[in-house]
């Protein structure tokens, strides 16, 4: 029930957005058929007042006042144009952005609750993800697919923990020292009362602190200890004082290299190309399609 709220709630929040840039579309439209018609109008102007100086064959035959006149309309029309032309740039990239923003929000929406339905692929960093990371994620993915999904949710995890380590955790580390005369905790939850948001146990246990006393701001400060949720797309985090790492972790795709390599070394540096060379050398148990979905990857000539 709670998700069939959940999920509701994201469609009215999807709905609402979309309706809001319908709205900005219209208002740009209208402000364009505007700019149009005063164009149209002083183009009249300008042709008439043409036709008398073209009539008249000599612009002396016009009184000053009425060739002034002529003259500030075309440059009003002139200028006109140009705004025109500006506008109809702009709003060609806006109504652009906001069409993209549309089926945007629809991902987000979608993405959202995808991650709903794979409740093993959460971390609890995610609440600190903002509306422009889950629209990062959603703008290039694969939703259709098992693998799409999975490679949007990793990429929020590796925000989320990027987020947390890096600009959360780090600056509480530095109250902390300012605070205690350049000493760094004993325990990670010693550091609760320096974050600027309410953070849980459960989230600082997802991690390791590897000093203590003086820091050395150069060394690995703090590194992530928990295990990857998903066993194919997921990363790792850690921190200096006066900086950041991490990579991709791939436990499939490293056990398949390794078994691969094992195999080579028995067969005079042959390289497996099916799923039943290497299978005798694997560590783990591991579905055959995976196996051969990268041994295919590793003979790409572009690895």
């Amino acid at each position: 029930m709670k998700m069939k709220i959940a999920i509701a709630l994201l469609i009215i929040a999807s709905a609402v957005i979309i309706w809001l840039q319908l709205q900005t579309q219209k208002n740009l439209r209208a402000e364009n058929d505007s700019l149009q018609q005063q164009i149209a109008q002083l183009k009249t102007d300008e042709e008439n007042f043409s036709n008398r100086l073209a009539n008249a064959n000599d612009s002396k035959q016009l009184s000053d006042e009425q060739f002034n006149e002529l003259l500030k309309l075309r440059g009003e029309a002139g200028l006109l144009r140009q705004q025109t032309n500006e506008r109809a740039k702009l709003n060609e990239s806006s109504l652009g952005k906001y069409a993209m923003n549309s089926v945007l929000a629809a991902k987000v929406a979608q993405l959202k609750q995808k991650l709903e339905q794979m409740p093993d692929k959460k971390i609890p960093e995610l609440q600190f993800l903002s509306e422009i990371d889950w629209a990062d994620a959603a703008r290039d993915a694969d939703l259709n697919t098992d693998d799409g999904i999975r490679q949007a949710l990793s990429k929020l995890r590796e925000e989320a923990e990027n987020t947390f380590l890096n600009d959360m955790m780090k600056n509480a580390i530095k109250e902390y020292l300012a605070a205690n005369g350049n000493v760094l905790p004993s325990d990670l939850s010693q550091l609760k009362p320096y974050f600027d948001v309410p953070v849980t146990d459960a989230m600082l246990q997802r991690y390791q602190l590897l000093q203590t006393g003086t820091p050395d701001p150069t060394a690995t400060l703090v590194q992530e200890i928990a295990p990857p949720v998903d066993d194919e797309y997921d990363s790792y985090h850690e921190i200096s004082l006066n900086g950041a790492g991490g990579s991709g972790v791939n436990e499939i795709s490293s056990a398949v290299s390794a078994a691969a390599r094992a195999f080579a070394k028995n067969n005079n540096g042959q390289r497996p190309t099916d799923s039943s060379q290497v299978m005798p050398y694997l560590q783990q148990p591991i579905d055959t399609s995976k196996i051969q979905k990268y041994l295919n990857q590793f003979a790409s000539p572009n690895r």
